[in-house]
């Protein structure tokens, strides 16, 4: 019975906690290698520029033809679409 008991944590630590862990490793790699001017999109689809890093809190430019912007925490991106030109230059 204890044989079993470990044999299940040991494939739920392979399935569920590690690929969590890593998914987790890899978003907050990603929020913090964010800068201004790069292209985001938020958890909720929101397509943007970044145009302010303040501490935790971003300013997307969503309509630079009506200067659109939002505030939202940092943790509401979900992805880099393109990085600054500053970085590609690197």
């Amino acid at each position: 019975m204890i044989l079993m008991m470990g044999a299940l944590f040991i494939i739920m630590w392979l399935l569920v906690i590690r690929p969590q862990k890593k998914e987790q490793r890899r978003k907050e790699d990603m929020l913090s290698r964010l800068k201004k001017n790069d292209e985001v999109m938020t958890l909720v689809g929101i397509y943007g520029k970044v145009v302010e890093i303040d501490g935790d809190n971003v300013v997307l430019l969503v309509d630079p033809k009506k200067d659109v912007k939002i505030r939202m925490r940092r943790a509401a991106i979900e992805g880099i679409l393109t990085q600054s030109q500053e970085d590609e230059k690197k």
